[in-house]
Formats: structure tokens, C-alpha cells, sequence
């Protein structure tokens, strides 16, 4: 609060009022005796309005192109927020400069983001195990080349680290046993992921002949799903119409009632499906 002095003309200011927004002369202990203690004079400086700068981006300084089926893709997707934000700043290092891959340091990573290069490493290395983001080395080893894969279905959020400890024996006495932290990944799958909507679908064909059939253990079921796509490399397309095809047979509809025997059995139902293609057009 400023309060105006009759005496002395100067304008009193209270100890609690910040030194930035005014100007302080000086201090009556300091050889101004017309000044009292904790007061200050505005003769020789105006002080200055905060100003609020507000932002205003516009298209002509610059953007990155994104297609909006990738935008609903990163909708759906269940990334943390962490790994989001990584995410985006390679999209930017790559598509906002009209390139699909590019170096990137961990350093430079960690210092956009405002994170350590330790945790940045373990946020890549997250992506990259799930397949957003794919990475190639280069020469000698230290810089990595990073690419964002917009190939969505080929993305697998579900994966989460999980850390288990199991006992191993070294030697012949029980005191040589000792306990190692082993880190595993474990698949979780929710119901928007592209395992368990193949598994899903066989399951439905199933139900359509045997409503009273025993409900299966979901887990395994997306779990042997997920190695006919990822390890098998079948593509996701491929294997709905083998799923199809194969429980509309007479002879396969029986034989294939798990994504397990479907694994097993996928090269011969493809060569059958194709060949009744050919014959019935």
C-alpha cells in the first residue's frame, strides 16, 4: 500500500512491497536523512508494467504434418505420458523436417524433453520394444537412427516391465542360495489390442456353433495370437480371413477351436484356403 507523507512530499513504501517493480535509491542509514528507514524514492526511475506476452502460432513459421487416422491412433493408444512426449519429439526431429528418420542423440533428447538421459534411454527403449518407434545404428556405434513406424497395428502398448525374484542355489548348502531380481516383460492385453480381436473373433465363430462352449483363459489365448503375428510374422488381414474360412469348414471348423492349433496348423489352412479360391472362384 502506498501512503503519502505530508512532511517530506516522498512516497512511503511498506518493507513487505518487492524491490522489481520500483526503483530503490536509498536508505536513510546509508547518508539520505530526509529518507526514512524502509522507504524509497521514484524520482529517478518509472516503474515498468509487467507485460504478458501471449502465444500466437501460425502455420506459415512452421508445422509438421500428421494424418488425422495417426491422430486417432495416438487417441486410442494407452502411452504414458512420458513416453507420449518422447514420442512427439521424434515425430518433430523427423516429420517436421520433411525427413522419415534422422540421428538423434540421447542427449539432445534428454535435454528437449527435460528429462535425464538415463530415464530417456529407458522411455526409446520402452517404445522401441512396442514397436512405435524403430531404431538403426549407425557406424560407430553411439549415435542411433530413430523412425516413428505409423504402421499402428503393428504396435504393442500392452507390454509392461515387471520385475521377479527368483531363488537360485550356487552351491550344495542352503546358505549358497541367494535371490536374483530377474526383468520380464509381461503382456497384458486390453480389448482394443489387435490380439485380442482375432482371438475374439474365433472365439464368436465358436460360440455360433457350440453356445454352451467353456469360456477361454483370455491371456493365453492373445498370448499365442500375438506370436502368430510377431514371431510368425502373419499379417493381421491374412489371418481374420483364415479365421473365417477356416470355421466355415466342415473338416477345420472342429479341429481349429484355439489361436494355438490355428499356429500350428496355419500354413495348411492358407494352401486349402487358396486352392478352393482358385476352384470355386
Amino acid at each position: 500500500m502506498l501512503d503519502k507523507s505530508q512532511e517530506s512530499g516522498k512516497i512511503m513504501i511498506d518493507e513487505k512491497v518487492s524491490c522489481k517493480s520500483i526503483y530503490q535509491v536509498e536508505q536513510a542509514n546509508k547518508g539520505d536523512g530526509d529518507l526514512p528507514i524502509g522507504s524509497y524514492s521514484l524520482s529517478s526511475a518509472v516503474p515498468r508494467p509487467l507485460i504478458k506476452v501471449i502465444a500466437n502460432p501460425q502455420l506459415e513459421n512452421g508445422y509438421t504434418s500428421i494424418a488425422n487416422e495417426l491422430m486417432e491412433a495416438f487417441i486410442k493408444t494407452p502411452l504414458s505420458g512420458q513416453e507420449f512426449r518422447l514420442l512427439f519429439f521424434v515425430i518433430r526431429k523427423t516429420y517436421g523436417f520433411h525427413k522419415k528418420e534422422d540421428y538423434i542423440s540421447l542427449t539432445q533428447i534428454a535435454k528437449g524433453i527435460g528429462i535425464s538421459k538415463q530415464r530417456a534411454h529407458q522411455i526409446m527403449s520402452s517404445l522401441v520394444r512396442k514397436k512405435v518407434i524403430t531404431v538403426k545404428e549407425n557406424i560407430n556405434g553411439k549415435t542411433k537412427k530413430y523412425c516413428f513406424n505409423k504402421n499402428y497395428e503393428e504396435w504393442r502398448p500392452s507390454i509392461k516391465t515387471v520385475r521377479v525374484k527368483v531363488l537360485r542355489q550356487k552351491g550344495y548348502r542352503k546358505s549358497d542360495t541367494t535371490k536374483y531380481i530377474i526383468t520380464k516383460e509381461k503382456y497384458i492385453y486390453s480389448e482394443d489390442s489387435l490380439e485380442y480381436k482375432l482371438a475374439s473373433l474365433l472365439y464368436r465363430h465358436i460360440l455360433k456353433r457350440n453356445p454352451g462352449h467353456k469360456a477361454p483363459n483370455w491371456g493365453v489365448w492373445c498370448k499365442d495370437m500375438d506370436k502368430l503375428l510377431r514371431i510368425d510374422k502373419r499379417p493381421p488381414a491374412q489371418v481374420e480371413k483364415v479365421i473365417n474360412w477356416c470355421q466355415k469348414d466342415s473338416f477345420w471348423q472342429d479341429n481349429i477351436l484355439s489361436p494355438r492349433k490355428l499356429r500350428q496348423q496355419y500354413d495348411r489352412l492358407v494352401l486349402k484356403m487358396r486352392k478352393e479360391t482358385v476352384k470355386y472362384g
